[in-house]
């Protein structure tokens, strides 16, 4: 039953994209899935003469400027309604224009989720939510070959950025023999992979790897080292020069230490919120821990923020993390 609903759902989206002409592309937060995702759609709808604009609620990560689609990005919300909103790779309205759904309508006459997070509450009119999804680049690449419509060497190198992102360039246990199937149809494109690669994971600049520097320096351990976190206040952003989207994504280096099955980093924001990234191995459920904040995401990679100090942060998520091993 659940099968033959997602895949109504997919077909429905697919006669969206055909038959509506004004499309508002978004998501809660840009990071290499979201935003790869978005640039692809926003491309494969301008080639078929439809209007794509593309809104994200923060500056969109130095290392993905790469890529194109760029020429769609807007930087206010539409003056008159148009026909779709289409919101990727976020789990919950919550997370979307201060979670007030109230003034969606100003935006658009239908609101379309496309999403691979497990515990997405399906808050669109049409939902196509894949948690078997390695990515949501994943979706958007089986909705596009639906559709026959080309894989142009541009949407291809904005598609196999969200699958890399979301994977770790294929190292993540999300990974299945369809990741590897749609990374290689969009290989054939003649795309350089390495430069994609080298772009999400060997491009950082000098503030970044002295910021990294002071989260190792900050590093603190539970239970013979199985939890594993870290955190970063203003003051270490200061003395690294760094920008406060320098640490996006940061968590994914304690990753490297052996004995770790959870592992955290608590970032200090200018405006007094502590954003808290979550990984696990062993298919522990961060997003469980993350949902008791207002957060979600995924069984193995969540996050949330929380009002409060470093230290008050730490101090409940830790000990919501000791359950794990208590």
């Amino acid at each position: 039953m659940k099968l033959k609903r997602k895949r109504k759902n997919k077909v429905q989206i697919e006669q969206v994209f055909k038959e509506k002409n004004s499309f508002f592309l978004t998501t809660a937060s840009p990071d290499g899935d979201s935003v790869g995702s978005m640039q692809a759609l926003g491309i494969a709808l301008q080639n078929h003469g439809k209007k794509a604009s593309l809104y994200f609620p923060e500056p969109v990560p130095e290392n993905l400027n790469f890529l194109p689609g760029k020429n769609a990005v807007v930087s206010e919300l539409p003056a008159a309604p148009l026909d779709v909103m289409v919101v990727m790779d976020t789990g919950s309205s919550r997370l979307l224009f201060d979670g007030d759904k109230r003034g969606w309508g100003k935006i658009a006459k239908q609101i379309v989720n496309i999403d691979h997070h497990p515990d997405n509450d399906r808050f669109g009119e049409i939902n196509c939510v894949l948690p078997e999804a390695a990515s949501t680049g994943e979706i958007i690449f089986q909705i596009l070959t639906h559709l026959n419509w080309e894989i142009t060497p541009d949407i291809a190198s904005c598609l196999l950025t969200a699958v890399m992102a979301d994977t770790g360039i294929f190292r993540y246990p999300n990974v299945t023999d369809s990741t590897y199937s749609i990374a290689s149809s969009l290989l054939k494109t003649k795309i350089d992979n390495g430069k994609i690669a080298r772009q999400l994971y060997a491009s950082y600049s000098y503030p970044y790897a002295k910021l990294l520097g002071r989260m190792f320096s900050n590093l603190k351990k539970k239970h013979d080292g199985k939890i594993a976190w870290s955190s970063l206040s203003q003051e270490d952003f200061a003395a690294a020069e760094a920008a406060e989207d320098e640490g996006d994504k940061m968590v994914e280096q304690l990753d490297i230490l052996k004995e770790v099955h959870v592992f955290a980093l608590f970032r200090e924001m200018k405006d007094g919120i502590i954003k808290i990234s979550l990984r696990s191995r062993n298919n522990l459920p961060v997003n469980r821990i993350a949902s008791l904040f207002g957060g979600g995401g995924h069984v193995q990679a969540a996050g949330c923020k929380i009002k409060s100090t470093l230290k008050e942060a730490e101090q409940k998520v830790i000990q919501e993390l000791d359950s794990f091993f208590t």
